[in-house]
């Protein structure tokens, strides 16, 4: 592991413009008050952060560990969290340019730890329908919640290859409800347009699952 910078946790609140635009998507609003910690995957390996959460908004973020080369890392280390602090939201930050994948796993493991920090949705027993566009066509599907939790995936209607179609058909639902989630699903390759449609439809039928 390379040594953090300033041989301790990095604190940066500062306020400064780069050059492009990376769209994740958690906002920093009714946070549950604690320190979360998350990783993702950097251009050397893990990178992990702390994040502090008080009176529910987002206060720091601290850079414990990573193994990104220092002299690319120093300057989205100091200039992502700052943006995701004054934005309250790892929606829309910019990208340090020469340094994307560094930024981007930055805002990945603050997305992540700031989903810990989010009350948890419940959801509405009942049948749900979702869409979403798909390789060839609209997808749809249909998701059923017993107890409060997702226990059912049905296609009910695409316009997909079926060859194509047939092992993320199998293959992202189960993960969904394995999980009871639709983060960090594995795409299947091969078919990774038809994944993420399945995973964008079901997302939309659960929106109208939440209470």
């Amino acid at each position: 592991m390379r040594s953090l910078f300033s041989k301790k946790p990095i604190i940066l609140l500062t306020c400064i413009s780069i050059l492009f635009a990376f769209s994740i998507g958690v906002n920093a609003n009714n946070l549950d008050d604690g320190n979360y910690v998350a990783s993702a995957e950097g251009y050397g390996g893990e990178l992990k952060v702390e994040v502090k959460v008080e009176s529910g908004e987002l206060t720091e973020i601290l850079i414990i560990d990573h193994e990104e080369t220092e002299r690319i890392a120093e300057t989205p280390f100091e200039r992502i969290p700052a943006q995701i602090i004054e934005e309250q939201s790892t929606e829309d930050i910019e990208m340090v340019t020469g340094a994307t994948m560094t930024s981007e796993a930055l805002v990945e493991a603050v997305d992540k730890a700031l989903e810990k920090a989010s009350p948890s949705l419940e959801l509405k027993d009942g049948d749900y329908q979702g869409v979403a566009e798909g390789y060839g066509g609209e997808l749809k599907v249909e998701v059923k919640v017993e107890s409060g939790e997702l226990i059912e995936i049905s296609i009910i209607d695409h316009e997909e290859t079926e060859r194509i179609a047939e092992t993320p058909f199998k293959r992202i639902p189960a993960q969904i409800i394995e999980n009871q989630s639709t983060e960090d699903i594995e795409m299947v390759t091969g078919a990774t347009m038809t994944s993420e449609a399945l995973i964008d439809a079901v997302d939309d039928a659960l929106d109208k699952a939440i209470k």
